[in-house]
């Protein structure tokens, strides 16, 4: 994350015509920074969504509630080596939620993240799941 921020750096003064001072270029890198979470965060959420429905299909155990769900994700969502962080929690260190549809008309669930504002219920909200 650190070394992609970096490279973004040089495209943040760019953008600002290069004459940018250093709270424009901040703004920039954050700017940045937060764009390449949230693709990190949606893209850890439909791996998670995938590997739900592959067990929900294959006839193993799925979590069925927020603590289940937590403890299933630390299990099977590994980091690469030397990368020390929760994988139950986003990339802004809210934890993932599951939410199970249990009408008949509509069997699934959702996987989320609240993003980047750390609030449910937005616009800012990431989301994937399956219908089953």
């Amino acid at each position: 994350m650190i070394a992609m921020t970096m490279k973004a750096m040089p495209v943040a003064a760019m953008v600002t015509g290069g004459v940018a001072n250093q709270d424009e270029i901040k703004a920039q890198v954050d700017k940045f920074t937060n764009i390449a979470k949230e693709v990190a965060v949606q893209k850890e959420l439909d791996s998670i969504a995938k590997m739900i429905y592959i067990d929900y299909t294959g006839d193993y155990e799925v979590p069925k509630t927020q603590d289940a769900f937590e403890d299933y994700v630390r299990d099977n969502m590994k980091t690469k080596r030397g990368v020390d962080r929760d994988t139950s929690e986003d990339f802004w260190g809210q934890k993932y939620q599951i939410e199970w549809d249990n009408d008949r008309k509509s069997r699934g669930f959702t996987v989320s993240s609240n993003g980047p504002d750390g609030r449910p219920g937005n616009k800012d909200d990431l989301i994937s799941g399956y219908d089953l």
